[in-house]
């Protein structure tokens, strides 16, 4: 029938054949062509509805990742290993050789466990240096649940991956034509993106972690002081609304794109032992 579709193929067979039940049967024979589904687009949406993350406390949920690799630095670096806090968009970076479990780990140890103490859950990707015995028995011991992305779906850690892109760009703009200095940028880029305000939150991640903002050069120069002769309960009493207004402006932000997101996708439920297509994406 040359796999022109149901239609077509209906017809062709209806001008010189008849049984019963053939107009269903043909249906159900085109839809099950594995030819057809592996090569021709889908015209119906596609499955499956957005589920956002949901945000909570500071330091709650973690995202973590590796960016790269670079051009190999002066010191041997090649990769970052990127974490962000989902509530604050606090960001941690740091450039490291080699991207194995045990840089992983230490990362997680330096960068964020002996800075802010044990985080809830951390997500990433299926990449072995997360899913390794190593790292998985040190944030089991630490008493952290780790959460791991679809496979070939990197969206589902889509605030880090948006970062990676951010910190990318920011330090393009830094590095010599060599390409072999960039990890010396990595800590100050890191900090200056935690000293901007978000736009979606209408603040910094710095002063959503510390309930004040950054002292920085130019302040020191201007002879500016951003509220340091504070009370201490004035400071946290403003810091957790604040902390309040942020979520409820996330969880009205992620509204909003699950109701455009689910526009275009439709619901499906899977029983045990359905028969499925894995698609699996090519790299360009």
């Amino acid at each position: 029938g040359g796999h022109l579709g149901f239609t077509k193929t209906f017809l062709k067979i209806k001008c010189r054949y008849y049984w019963p039940n053939m107009l269903k049967e043909t249906e159900n024979y085109v839809k099950s062509c594995i030819d057809c589904q592996t090569r021709k687009h889908p015209k119906q949406q596609p499955a499956g509805l957005l589920k956002p993350i949901p945000v909570g406390l500071p330091l709650e949920r973690v995202g973590v990742d590796v960016l790269g690799p670079f051009t190999k630095s002066d010191r041997g670096n090649v990769y970052i290993i990127v974490a962000m806090d989902y509530a604050t968009k606090w960001a941690e970076a740091k450039a490291v050789p080699t991207a194995t479990a045990v840089e992983t780990a230490q990362f997680l140890i330096d960068q964020v466990v002996c800075k802010f103490g044990c985080p809830k859950e951390i997500l990433s990707d299926r990449g072995q240096n997360f899913r390794s015995r190593l790292v998985s028995e040190l944030l089991n011991g630490l008493g952290v649940r780790t959460c791991y992305t679809t496979a070939y779906h990197p969206a589902c850690n889509g605030l880090v991956e948006h970062f990676n892109g951010t910190l990318a760009q920011m330090l393009s703009h830094y590095v010599s034509t060599n390409q072999k200095d960039w990890d010396l940028y990595v800590s100050l880029t890191c900090f200056s993106y935690n000293t901007a305000r978000q736009e979606t939150v209408k603040h910094s991640p710095f002063y959503l972690m510390f309930g004040r903002e950054a002292r920085l050069p130019v302040d020191i120069a201007l002879g500016q002081d951003h509220g340091g002769d504070q009370e201490a309960e004035e400071v946290l009493r403003r810091v957790q609304q604040c902390r309040r207004d942020v979520i409820k402006i996330i969880a009205q932000s992620q509204r909003r794109q699950k109701e455009r997101f689910d526009k275009t996708h439709r619901y499906v439920e899977y029983e045990v032992g359905d028969l499925v297509m894995v698609w699996t994406p090519t790299d360009r």
